[in-house]
């Protein structure tokens, strides 16, 4: 990788520009039929035995806060934690928080 952020910026870029289109509009119809929920697949979750961690930012606007409450009720044993003023780039804006909370969770 590069030096700094504009050197993360760039291989980011170069990266990006060598997808192709067809991918770009894979990936765009995989996002789109995932934003269709097939309730009876949602159902399936309740199957799950091992403990999850659901975490979000409280402001994120791509996976709304209530979607974290709603997924983590459908699963046993889950445990939610929303970080306040945070968006969905959370983990980053509470790397410290987060790492710990992800670490006391395995443990």
């Amino acid at each position: 990788m590069g030096n700094g952020y504009s050197g993360l910026r760039n291989e980011l870029i170069s990266a990006a520009n060598g997808v192709d289109y067809a991918y770009r509009e894979a990936q765009y119809d995989a996002v789109c039929a995932w934003g269709m929920p097939d309730h009876a697949l949602l159902q399936r979750l309740s199957a799950l035995r091992m403990p999850v961690f659901v975490a979000n930012g409280d402001s994120d606007p791509m996976i709304l806060p209530h979607y974290s409450y709603l997924l983590a009720g459908l699963i046993p044993h889950a445990r939610v934690k929303i970080y306040p003023d945070a968006a969905h780039g959370f983990l980053f804006q509470h790397h410290a928080e987060f790492a710990a909370d992800v670490g006391e969770f395995l443990a």
